[in-house]
């Protein structure tokens, strides 16, 4: 990887060439797009917000003025950290010529000061760090400085930190607008740790619109946001063993970060997550980003999931995830997970999981009225798509999700709200591998709370399952629906069982527990090449079925 990384160093540097990259980002963005799930269809169709696109200038303008008018020697030996504060402090456009400039202390911003390098320019913290650079890697601090921009240059380090436990960044952004960090190099060899360094780190609730674009990161992450910070563009950056999340944000304030934007990012081997997006975050975009191989550090492998996107709102679309340990896309409250890929080929993670453990009365007059799970591709994991926790609070639609070979379940209701309305509807679910469990089910209801006291709904409309002669021998029993819940609605759904056997037993196409469950409903279904078990319910309508 590190010879990779070092193969796309050139590639980047062609890119620089170009004047204007992209369009303009819009002022104060704000992500107001409603989402739209259309059930009963052949398809879900979901509308997401606009993603913006961004202008970089990456050539400097004419009235820069090179660093070495302030006796800056680049010569990788010699301190130049007084020659480029000095410069910052009085120049407002400032080029680096080819060379190693050496800082030993944390370099402070001023407002409006841009930072071109050109021709392979190096800033690298030397072997005599002290101070904020040596305790938690600053090279640059903001700090209530807006305007500022580094541009084209390469940061490495001569020796490692000593980080704190929280807060440390190459770059460090606090409270400080229209940062614009493009096209650099953070090349560092540091190892996984769950207190280890950024390349970025945004924080405080007026900063507002940074960009941080097409950068090259070794051994470091990026927290987009934090504290409030809002408003942040992560773009095209390729990001590589991120010592913990490759890509972050902590709401951990009362002032929500919001519209902040990931598209188009390639994340490989992070120490524990690809994405986490956690806590007070609303409106989040994550799309279009490539997640490779979660948990590679023994010591947070646990939690080594692909997105985890448990802020409120937030649109996870069109993303790609292999290798996560745990789950490969964590969701929170109201948020549309629509067109993701997921492979999983050792079937040991959850493919999407929403997650209702805790309740969440802060947030809820942020709260839209729908959770969305559409559109998704999701092959080989030991639980395709799980509905998991006691506190749901809005309807949720799983709509239109392409699931093939899950391990145990491939949509799993499990949940013991009082009351919830849960839409399951034009799914197709392929099961082509023999099952290797006591028992596997293409879906499955379940509750832990008492039959027959709560006012949970689920309705399965039009989902096909669909068992391959190669599903034919497996260890353990295989089910089609699997419903222990009161009150399910089952209505045009396919179960084609193909006559396989299974733990010795048929496919049980439409079967309960021993718990009967009640008020049943029974309609327009198939099942062909399968067996049902009927008296496994009480029924409110049973009708037009061929069995």
């Amino acid at each position: 990887m590190k010879r990779l990384i070092l193969m796309l160093f050139p590639v980047l540097l062609i890119f620089l060439s170009c004047k204007k990259m992209d369009n303009a980002v819009p002022a104060n963005y704000q992500n107001n797009a409603q989402t739209t799930v259309v059930a009963r269809q052949t398809s879900a169709v979901v509308t997401t917000p606009q993603t913006p696109v961004i202008n970089v200038d990456t050539v400097p303008p004419a009235d820069a003025v090179s660093i070495k008018k302030y006796n800056a020697a680049g010569n990788g030996v010699t301190d130049d950290s007084n020659a480029l504060q000095s410069a910052i402090n009085s120049e407002n456009t400032i080029v680096l010529p080819k060379g190693t400039y050496i800082i030993t202390k944390t370099i402070a911003m001023r407002a409006g000061v841009k930072i071109y390098g050109i021709d392979g320019a190096v800033i690298k913290a030397g072997l005599s760090m002290k101070g904020t650079l040596l305790t938690q890697g600053f090279f640059f601090q903001l700090q209530n400085n807006d305007n500022c921009s580094f541009i084209n240059i390469e940061f490495q380090s001569a020796r490692t930190f000593k980080p704190s436990e929280w807060g440390n960044a190459c770059i460090y952004v606090q409270n400080s607008k229209n940062t614009n960090i493009s096209y650099n190099f953070f090349n560092f060899s540091l190892p996984y740790a769950t207190n280890g360094v950024d390349a970025v780190w945004v924080t405080g609730d007026q900063s507002a619109n940074t960009i941080i674009k097409g950068n090259i990161l070794k051994s470091v992450g990026i927290e987009y946001a934090e504290a409030g910070a809002s408003g942040t563009i992560v773009d095209g950056n390729t990001i590589d063993h991120a010592p913990s999340d490759g890509l972050s944000a902590h709401g951990n304030t009362d002032t929500y970060c919001t519209g902040n934007v990931l598209t188009n990012n390639v994340i490989t081997n992070p120490g524990m997550m690809g994405i986490e997006d956690w806590g007070n975050i609303d409106g989040t975009i994550i799309k279009g980003n490539k997640v490779t191989s979660c948990g590679k550090d023994p010591n947070q492998h646990a939690d080594g999931m692909g997105i985890s996107a448990v802020g409120i709102n937030s649109y996870v679309t069109n993303n790609v995830i292999t290798d996560a340990i745990a789950y490969y896309i964590e969701c929170g409250r109201n948020n549309t997970i629509n067109a993701n890929t997921i492979n999983d080929s050792k079937g040991q993670a959850v493919g999407i999981i929403a997650n209702y453990v805790s309740p969440d009365a802060s947030a809820a007059r942020r709260l839209s009225n729908t959770h969305t799970i559409a559109n998704n591709v999701i092959t080989g994991c030991e639980t395709s798509i799980y509905v998991y926790g006691n506190y749901i609070t809005t309807d949720i639609t799983i709509a239109s999700n392409t699931v093939t070979n899950p391990v145990n379940v491939g949509i799993s209701i499990d949940n013991a709200s009082a009351a919830y309305n849960i839409i399951v509807t034009d799914n197709n679910i392929f099961l082509n591998t023999a099952n290797k469990v006591s028992e596997r089910a293409a879906c499955q209801t379940y509750t832990d709370l008492s039959q027959r006291t709560s006012n949970q709904i689920v309705t399965f409309n039009n989902n096909t399952v669909t068992y391959a002669t190669t599903a034919n021998g497996g260890t353990g029993h295989e089910k089609g629906f699997c419903i222990a819940s009161d009150n399910a609605v089952l209505t045009g759904n396919k179960v084609y069982g193909n006559n396989i056997k299974a733990g010795n037993q048929p496919v049980s196409g439409i079967s309960g527990n021993t718990d009967p469950a009640k008020n049943i409903t029974l309609v327009g279904n198939i099942v062909t090449g399968a067996v049902n078990n009927l008296g496994d319910f009480a029924y409110k309508t049973i009708a037009n079925n061929n069995f």
